[in-house]
């Protein structure tokens, strides 16, 4: 549950839908400063004045945060010109949420209006304005399980989109080696709900979350959180942008080209699966969980609050400075 999401509701849906969300906008411009909300927009997203909303809070004097979440602010096009492995390299634009030039156009008035650009993951493209902040994650549903050595090892793939994580190089990989009778046992996991994960990430024993993206996504973080070696793609390129905190992140690097040798190597190392397993749970819990990017969060407020300047430079100096 992310909220109270106002469109669930019959009455207020109709009421908010004839009043084009403009009651609510003026309420909230009467009692907030500072206004964060994603590319696709706020209060007003689903308002005719979607395309106007960073404006008119900057007319108002407003403070305007506006962070990514993927497809919101991810040109596919510009995406595929990344490397040879990408998030967008099996994505065809047919499937899409928001087309490729109403992302652009949003990414375009954010970098305009908004103050501050809050980035995560592989959002790496938001120029001068964007702060890297690491995902924030409840880790309370996510207890720490203590993994032992078995005859045969089971590898687990959660994925909401397979064309996102590159799931058939996974697949692949992981048939070739049961084919050539390696001891494991594969789990797809897609479609299931939230209480439906938390049962089945216990049967794992590896997961492998994306090889083409470049960086992890909560997935990972869920996985180390319960003690579980994770195998991920980690570009050097966006590496660098998270290297404040993640200068010791406890996750092995694999693209498709090396998946094969990767899997194989972890299966066959038992010690060294359980000694990342203890790493990436102490590592969720020290750079992932609410209260440490909270923190962060708080100190992008402070400086916009103050009416002082911030960027990624300022952001890491000052976080390195409260020894955050």
């Amino acid at each position: 549950s992310f909220g109270f999401y106002l469109r669930r509701h019959p009455f207020l849906k109709i009421l908010l839908l004839l009043s084009d969300y403009l009651p609510l906008f003026y309420f909230a411009l009467l009692k907030y400063d500072i206004f964060e909300f994603c590319f696709r927009g706020g209060f007003l997203m689903n308002s005719y004045l979607q395309t106007i909303e960073p404006q008119l809070l900057k007319i108002c004097a407003k403070k305007v945060v506006i962070y990514g979440y993927g497809s919101d602010c991810k040109i596919l096009s510009e995406v595929r010109k990344q490397g040879r492995f990408n998030n967008a390299m099996d994505r065809d634009g047919r499937d899409e949420n928001i087309d490729d030039k109403i992302v652009q156009k949003n990414l375009l008035r954010a970098k305009k209006y908004a103050d501050v650009l809050i980035a995560g993951g592989d959002l790496i493209h938001f120029g001068p304005k964007g702060i890297m902040v690491p995902l924030a994650a409840d880790l309370k549903p996510w207890p720490f399980l203590p993994t032992y050595n078995k005859k045969i090892v089971t590898i687990i793939h959660p994925t909401n989109h397979r064309t996102h994580k590159g799931s058939r190089f996974i697949i692949s990989a992981v048939e070739k080696l049961q084919e050539k009778k390696l001891p494991i046992k594969f789990l797809l996991i897609e479609g299931k709900t939230f209480k439906d994960c938390q049962k089945l990430y216990r049967q794992g024993d590896i997961f492998i979350t994306d090889v083409i993206t470049g960086w992890h996504g909560l997935t990972a973080i869920e996985a180390m959180a319960i003690g579980r070696p994770v195998i991920s793609y980690l570009r050097q390129d966006i590496w660098q942008y998270h290297n404040y905190y993640a200068r010791d992140i406890p996750i092995v690097s694999a693209t498709p080209i090396n998946l094969k040798k990767v899997i194989i190597s972890l299966v066959n190392d038992f010690p060294h699966r359980k000694q990342l397993g203890q790493k990436g749970a102490d590592y969720v819990r020290k750079y992932h969980s609410l209260e440490f990017v909270g923190q962060l969060r708080t100190l992008i407020y402070v400086y916009l609050w103050q009416g002082k300047k911030i960027n990624q430079r300022i952001f890491e100096r000052e976080a390195k400075r409260r020894k955050l």
